[in-house]
């Protein structure tokens, strides 16, 4: 979920290159549609191919990814899991 989170924050930051904000937002998209490579219904298969796709992104994008996108995303998941 951080993640994925702190994708979202790179991709929505005004310093992150319109190139690296196309390459997040397939990925995301990718993540959560439900047309993937290998169905996430399959045990433990399922989320294989999610789980290649971004670590392709993010070692890809990793030079644009900044401490702060990372912050929020971790406050964000602590705030989401913390709610009863």
């Amino acid at each position: 979920m951080v993640v994925g989170l702190t994708l979202f924050y790179c991709m929505i930051d005004k310093d992150t290159p319109l190139r690296i904000k196309s390459l997040i937002l397939g990925d995301l998209l990718y993540f959560v549609s439900p047309i993937d490579t290998v169905p996430d219904v399959v045990p433990l298969w399922g989320f294989t191919d999610d789980l290649a796709v971004m670590t392709a992104t993010i070692a890809y994008i990793a030079a644009h990814i900044k401490p702060e996108h990372k912050q929020k995303a971790e406050e964000l998941a602590s705030q989401w899991l913390s709610e009863k």
